[in-house]
């Protein structure tokens, strides 16, 4: 059962990031929703980062200003996550990085509340820096797919929370050496062989059921086409509420893509018009798959003899490609 929030007064939320160059759209966009629904609130946002331009760093800081916000970058070396295993959809190593946080935030700081680059924050979260953790080392809303994803790994059904959202307990993390033994676990042979969520799985694992359950409310899954398909079944993304208080772009597709089709675009085109990427273009297809979602979204949109050119265009320039591989 979800654990209910208790409300007390505090004065600082401490919230943390981590992220590349490749995702400081997303995060400037989070961010902005972040601070935009916790008016009045002291704010300390940390930005774990690597490979982010100049310009998206002012970006960021003058989003936190704006709002009052304090905002401090730690440079992340490769610390050895560049050795750690990689996936088709996860090919950064920063996906690791938020096993350093306890490591690398200031030694006296006890609660932290780590968002993924791709979530939006709908509604004040001030309560998640407060709650009751008892001797739990995380907080976290359970997987979409929590029965399946825990079952490869040797877990029960609820027992696999998304990683995405997280309350960190950091006096905790830091007494178990968690993050320590989610990078061991990784580079277990017999373990790893079945982390196909490499890092999420990793902490699953090395959690082993014991943390904090919170109601979907606070990490709403959405997805590309509005559903998933986990081990074989179809999971459909549940619609965004009033008690929605986060919610998160979950799969390889997000929404900052052209040809994004799911649930959710309307509040990150509200966030993205506040922010600091307000005149970023989106970003376009490169892919075969890309292409042809962009086609079914021109023809849900009724443009269907522009889909049919983007098609044919990608098509050539695909065979174009191919023949420059032959050729080479």
């Amino acid at each position: 059962m979800a654990t209910e929030l208790a409300s007390r007064a505090d004065p600082v939320l401490t919230v943390a990031y981590c992220f590349d160059g490749a995702y400081a759209f997303l995060t400037g966009v989070s961010l902005t929703s972040l601070l935009h629904n916790n008016p009045g609130r002291t704010v300390h946002v940390y930005c774990l980062v690597r490979d982010v331009s100049q310009q998206d760093r002012e970006r960021l800081m003058r989003t936190a200003r704006r709002y009052g916000a304090t905002l401090d970058y730690i440079e992340l070396t490769s610390q050895g996550l560049d050795d750690l295993p990689q996936a088709e959809h996860l090919t950064s190593s920063m996906i690791y990085a938020r096993l350093l946080l306890p490591r690398l935030l200031p030694a006296d700081l006890e609660r932290v509340v780590y968002l993924d680059s791709d979530t939006l924050v709908l509604g004040d979260i001030g309560a998640l820096a407060t709650m009751d953790m008892g001797a739990c080392a995380v907080a976290a809303v359970l997987d979409v797919a929590h029965a399946a994803m825990g079952h490869r790994i040797g877990l029960p059904p609820g027992a696999y929370v998304n990683a995405g959202v997280q309350v960190m307990n950091l006096p905790r993390w830091r007494e178990d050496s968690l993050g320590e033994r989610c990078i061991a676990a990784l580079t277990d042979g017999d373990a790893s062989r079945r982390f196909s969520a490499l890092d999420q799985d990793a902490l699953n694992y090395c959690l082993a059921g014991d943390f904090v359950p919170l109601s979907e409310d606070w990490n709403l899954a959405q997805h590309h086409r509005g559903e998933v398909t986990v081990m074989g079944t179809v999971i459909q993304s549940a619609p965004v509420t009033a008690q929605t208080r986060i919610l998160q772009f979950l799969g390889r597709v997000k929404p900052h893509m052209v040809w994004y089709l799911g649930p959710g675009l309307r509040e990150f085109e509200r966030y993205k018009a506040a922010s600091e990427w307000h005149d970023a273009p989106l970003l376009k297809p490169t892919q075969v798959a890309d292409v042809v979602d962009m086609a079914d979204k021109l023809c849900i949109l009724g443009r269907s003899m522009e889909a049919v050119d983007l098609l044919k265009n990608g098509l050539m320039t695909l065979a174009g490609r191919l023949a420059e591989g032959h050729a080479g």
